[in-house]
């Protein structure tokens, strides 16, 4: 969403969105208002008889509705009418309750779902703390804005009542009662543009605490190891207290409403007093309900005030959160349907190069992965291995040459189905703080117990996994910190072949291990490589003895 748009096109677009999301309670709501404004208003009108006195429009309403306009009646009447109010009310409450949670939910999948389709380059170019920004502050945020919006219409209805009431009784009361709200309005609309300002500014800021903690929280290993998380703190510290600067204007500024609100009131009531005694001459009677009617219309008046300060505030959050929707959307990766060859199959790489812009990073690389065998790719850091993987897979396209899975050019086969096949078990493996088994059925109710033990067998991880306190079900800990490394590496290994792939990539997945661990998971790897085929992205020489071919990039090129 462009920074062009202004906060009323913003908040225009958040209406149509929830609305369009929810039509049925949308409609319910709208419905709900309307019937209980006009219920309100025939509660006041069934009373007014008996305070203004004479014949008014309110005794030809009871003469139509049947009914003998005595006191008694009439309060019965508006009580039963109240009642009814209160009732409608509750029930708009309900739909709105309905539609903001509902609406936030189908945004936070909509973000999920878009930010996931996203090609890679989107996730390597933007901070893992903004999607958790996104997905937790700004959707509550901007269900908070929609909520308020709604707050805005249900009294602006009652206001619209209050004015018809106002016009039953003296239409020149009515135009002085729209003359001191627009005055009440131009009060506080100065209010109303900084506390927009301090909202932007609140968006932004926790937009980066988010990606600071997130980034912080990520190292925060070695930070503890050096006795440096103060330093963290310190870091943080001086966001946290901006944050907290924007957090106190924006409750000034709330808060001000009130403040400010009902000396404005008090000084409109007695206007409206002076003027219909002096000047419109009504009766005491006639000039104590104007004045009631008054009161509860200036008194919405500075409700709605309230509840647009509260959407103007959080609007901003809902913009940060299209703007990302709209980014990820931009970013879509485009797969392709071609047919794809029996699997598992000959993978082939002819005079492949990469470029990231003006920088190559792979240059005339020929390879070729056969099933059944076992290829390691070597080379110093930065050389391109990681790079290559991602070519492989299809996250990135070759600048030149070209690479074909069973003789079919990889661009031209069906992206899903083909990293289906694959099983990738990368360096840094974080697992969820869950149980075994959720980590490697990731909520996939097709795979069975039976199977994810066959895949921890094959990983040679069952030994362990059946000696734990509570074997599949025991919890890995936050990122599965409670398993040793190699029992993690195991673990993602497990993961991988669950879904029998026919390739399996192993991306620097034991260069944080010891020798004898990593020597195990090599002699897995060679009883498994017969039904697929094995690509090992390495520069530990340990693999080099278990390898069918090794090939070596040069190491004149930095990622």
């Amino acid at each position: 969403m462009s920074e062009r748009v202004t906060s009323a096109q913003a908040i225009q677009n958040l209406v149509r969105d929830f609305a369009l999301a929810a039509p049925r309670r949308t409609a319910g709501f709208v419905v709900a208002l309307v019937a209980a404004g006009l219920l309100e208003g025939l509660s006041i009108i069934a009373l007014l008889p008996f305070f203004v006195g004479g014949e008014t429009a309110s005794s030809g309403v009871l003469a139509v509705l049947g009914i003998e306009p005595d006191l008694a009646t009439a309060l019965a009447l508006a009580v039963v009418l109240i009642s009814l109010k209160g009732a409608v009310s509750w029930w708009a409450t309900l739909q709105v309750a309905d539609a903001v949670t509902d609406v936030t939910a189908k945004l936070r999948s909509q973000l999920i779902s878009s930010v996931l389709r996203a090609q890679w380059s989107y996730f390597t170019s933007r901070p893992l703390g903004a999607f958790t920004n996104a997905l937790s502050g700004e959707a509550d945020r901007t269900g908070k804005a929609y909520e308020a919006l709604c707050q805005v219409a249900a009294y602006a209805v009652q206001v619209l009542v209050y004015l018809a009431l106002a016009l039953l009784l003296s239409w020149k009361m009515a135009i002085l009662a729209i003359v001191l709200g627009a005055a009440l309005t131009f009060v506080l609309r100065r209010l109303a543009r900084l506390d927009r300002n301090v909202g932007r500014e609140q968006t932004r800021l926790f937009k980066l605490l988010s990606i600071r903690i997130a980034d912080g929280l990520r190292g925060i290993k070695p930070l503890k190891a050096m006795a440096r998380e103060t330093a963290l703190a310190q870091f943080l510290e001086d966001n946290v207290l901006r944050l907290n600067t924007a957090l106190k204007r924006s409750i000034v500024y709330r808060r001000a409403v009130g403040n400010f609100g009902e000396p404005v009131i008090a000084v409109a009531l007695a206007v409206v007093i002076y003027v219909g005694s002096t000047v419109f001459e009504l009766s005491l009677a006639a000039l104590l309900v104007m004045a009631a009617l008054f009161f509860r219309l200036l008194t919405r008046l500075g409700h709605i005030q309230q509840a647009w300060f509260t959407a103007l505030h959080e609007e901003s959050a809902y913009r940060s959160l299209k703007q990302m929707l709209q980014d990820a959307d931009k970013a879509r990766e485009i797969r392709h349907g071609g047919a794809l060859p029996p699997l598992p199959a000959v993978i082939e790489l002819a005079d492949v190069g990469f470029s990231y812009g003006a920088k190559r990073v792979l240059e005339a690389v020929n390879l070729r992965l056969a099933p059944g065998t076992i290829t390691t790719v070597t080379g110093l850091s930065g050389s391109g291995k990681t790079t290559l993987t991602e070519l492989i897979v299809g996250l990135r396209q070759p600048s030149s040459g070209r690479i074909t899975v069973g003789g079919l050019p990889l661009n031209e086969i069906d992206t899903q189905t083909w990293r289906e096949s694959i099983g990738y078990v990368p360096q840094e493996f974080s697992l969820f703080n869950d149980s075994i088994l959720a980590n490697l059925t990731l909520g996939d109710a097709g795979i069975t117990q039976d199977r994810a033990i066959d895949a921890l067998r094959q990983a040679d991880a069952w030994s362990f996994v059946q000696r734990l306190p509570q074997g599949l079900a025991t919890s890995v800990g936050e990122a599965g910190l409670e398993l040793s490394g190699g029992q993690r590496q195991r673990i993602a290994l497990a993961r991988a072949l669950l879904r029998r792939p026919a390739l399996l990539i192993l991306d620097e997945a034991t260069s944080s291990l010891d020798p004898e661990t990593e020597a195990g998971i090599c002699r897995t790897i060679q009883t498994l490589k017969h039904s697929l085929v094995v690509l090992v992205v390495t520069h530990q020489p340990g693999w080099l003895d278990v390898s069918d071919s090794v090939y070596r990039l040069p190491d004149n090129h930095s990622a």
